[in-house]
């Protein structure tokens, strides 16, 4: 009797207990694939297998962290297999030891497309690589070139370091960080590379760069004018109005 007794207010207590507790409750998040596709210029200057192995699996969870644990509500998967290279126009390039300085480690001067795809003294420019990028496999996909060198683009910044086109949903982004001045290094030596895709990305979002918009209000931010900043890039630094817009769109994708 006591022992059936017993039962009995075990459970009462355990129903009790599940209808006064809060329900747990789990972030519903909306993802976006982002397909990415390496270049031969990133092998050429970091390597094989470090670019597989060490150097893109880091860049890749850095990226994954940022939206997961940032915004409220936005998954990105990044998926990458090491079958999945390009051979860049870059590569001419980066591997002719004579056009190494004026090509891939300090830029390009050139101002044309013409000039950018068939001068002896240039890589290609944003627009060659967007071309050799593929089509993103439906909707909710975006692809992803990664590459280290030099991105030349005919507009007033021309030397970038990433670019997105938002209709396409595709983005190419420079692995820059060995030509980055020791000066304005720190320690971690995947900040500035994984700012920029990190960047790129939020452009999908609607993000809007604001460093060209003066007087900038909140300058420290990846999207703002100290973008360029060690300490910006290592701590992936979102201003108030970023963040609110990545929120706002949680659910494009």
């Amino acid at each position: 009797m006591k022992k059936r007794l017993f039962k009995i207010i075990c459970s009462t207590i355990a129903v009790t207990s599940l209808i006064l507790s809060p329900q747990l409750t789990t972030k519903s998040y909306a993802t976006l694939t982002v397909k990415t596709y390496m270049d031969s210029a990133e092998l050429a200057i970091y390597g094989v297998p470090a670019a597989f192995t060490q150097r893109f699996p880091e860049i890749e969870k850095r990226v994954e962290y940022y939206y997961a644990n940032r915004t409220d509500g936005i998954n990105v998967n990044v998926v990458f297999s090491s079958q999945d290279i390009v051979n860049s126009p870059a590569r001419k390039c980066a591997d002719n030891s004579s056009n190494f300085e004026n090509t891939v480690q300090y830029g390009c001067p050139c101002y044309t497309n013409t000039q950018c795809e068939n001068g002896t003294r240039h890589h290609n420019n944003a627009e060659v690589f967007k071309s050799i990028l593929p089509n993103p496999a439906n909707s909710k996909t975006a692809t992803w070139l990664f590459t280290a060198s030099y991105i030349c683009a005919n507009n007033s910044h021309h030397g970038v370091n990433g670019v997105c086109w938002k209709t396409s949903r595709k983005i190419i982004s420079s692995d820059y960080d060995y030509r980055v001045p020791k000066s304005k290094k720190g320690e971690d030596i995947y900040a500035f590379a994984s700012k920029t895709i990190i960047h790129e990305i939020g452009h999908l979002y609607d993000v809007k760069d604001h460093y060209n918009v003066l007087p900038d209000q909140y300058p420290k931010c990846m999207w703002g004018t100290e973008r360029g900043k060690y300490i910006i890039a290592s701590s992936m630094a979102t201003c108030p109005q970023c963040l609110e817009k990545l929120n706002q769109n949680k659910n494009r994708y």
